[in-house]
This record gives structure tokens, C-alpha cells and sequence, in this order.
């Protein structure tokens, strides 16, 4: 897999929504279920839609990694997240100033006694494709690997995306009152520094994939 989608999967691993949605569910009535069922759900589309996309790129004649559709591509993705941090920057600018902070969406804290119709929904809400997702998709298919290699790097890649919450699952397991503390203060420093954390990260990744893009094309 392409080291840069290597990057964006665990780049992804940390997204505000979904560590907020991973601690409200370790503190729900099942946390073991629920978690269980909101990860399957969540896996189960991202990976068809990631299959999709890598397959429909496949067909696109002559894109590949360092062919002017594939260098296309990445620019307008870089581009995107590039205004996107620059978005993300202004509002860390204006809250400094006085606006109010992120806050978590309402519709986590129902997530302490959820159903499950309410989990596979989060599940899906909180995977769904961005620009970092659309980002590694592009690499992969840039690499043309084939389309059992296609298969096998879209799930390589969404494993990384799941890592956290793989990995709350299992130490909820051993030792839940730890596993639930330490979520917390991940959810803390991302929602005390959400705004700046998105504004690197995707500044960061814009410019690798413009950059690139242009170098293709020059």
C-alpha cells in the first residue's frame, strides 16, 4: 500500500466524531455490543464504498500513479484540503477571539443507550468518505496493484481508519475502567485542539498532493 495512504488511514484513526462516538459507547448499558455492532456497520460501508471508488478509477483509461488523470486527481483533492485548512485556521482565528468551541454533535450523547438501528447509523455517519479517504483511495488505484490487490489495500487501509476503535474494543475488554479514561483524554485534547489539529493535518496533506500532482505534470 502507498505510504501516503498508509499515512491518511491512521491520520484517519483519529477523527473527533468518532473518538467521541467510541468514548458514549464505552459508557453505554452494552458497551462490548455496541461497540461491536457500530464498528461492523461502520466497516462494512466504507469498505464497499472504498471498493467501489479504487474499481471505478481502475476503469478510467491510463489512470495510474504519474499519469496526468491520476496528477488531476491529486490536485483538486489537495486543493480541497487545503481550503479546507485554511477554513479550519480562520474559525481557530475567530475562536481565539471569542467564538464559542467545537462542540460534539448532539446526537452522540444518545449513544448511551442506543439501539440497534441508532449504532449501525453511527457507524456509518461517523466513517463516512472525506478528503483523507478519497485522498488514499486515489493513491491505491494510482499504483494500479490489480483488483485483488485493490481489495486487499481498501481493507488494509480502512483497518488502520478502525484502528482506535479495534483497539478500544479490546482493552475495554482487560481493564474497562482504563480504557475508558484514556479515550477521554484523547477526546479532550482533540475537542481542546480540534481546529488547530485539522487545520496541520489537511494543510499538510493538501500541499503533499498538489505538489505531486504538479510534479506529474511538469
Amino acid at each position: 500500500m502507498p505510504i501516503e495512504a498508509i499515512l491518511l488511514g491512521l491520520a484517519s484513526a483519529f477523527r473527533p466524531t468518532g473518538i467521541a462516538a467510541i468514548y458514549a459507547l464505552l459508557g453505554s448499558r452494552s458497551p462490548r455490543r455496541s461497540l461491536l455492532i457500530f464498528l461492523v456497520a461502520g466497516f462494512a460501508f466504507s469498505v464497499t464504498v472504498g471498493v467501489l471508488v479504487v474499481l471505478a478509477l481502475h476503469n478510467v483509461t491510463g489512470f495510474r500513479r504519474g499519469a496526468i488523470s491520476g496528477a488531476i486527481v491529486d490536485i483538486v483533492l489537495g486543493a480541497a484540503a487545503l481550503g479546507f485548512a485554511a477554513g479550519v485556521w480562520w474559525q481557530h482565528i475567530a475562536w481565539g477571539s471569542g467564538s464559542a468551541a467545537p462542540s460534539t454533535p448532539a446526537w452522540i450523547g444518545r449513544l448511551h443507550d442506543p439501539s440497534a438501528g441508532m449504532l449501525v447509523v453511527a457507524g456509518v455517519a461517523t466513517h463516512l468518505p472525506g478528503i483523507f479517504y478519497l485522498a488514499g483511495l486515489n493513491s491505491i488505484a494510482g499504483a494500479r496493484p490489480g483488483l485483488i490487490g485493490s481489495v486487499a489495500q481498501v481493507l488494509a487501509y480502512n483497518v488502520l481508519w478502525y484502528s482506535t476503535g479495534v483497539a478500544a474494543l479490546v482493552a475495554f475488554l482487560v481493564r474497562p475502567e482504563a480504557t475508558r479514561t484514556t479515550i477521554e483524554r484523547v477526546r479532550s485534547w482533540l475537542r481542546d485542539h480540534q481546529r488547530e489539529a485539522l487545520a496541520v493535518a489537511f494543510a499538510v496533506a493538501g500541499v503533499y498532493f498538489v505538489v505531486s500532482g504538479l510534479r506529474t505534470l511538469t
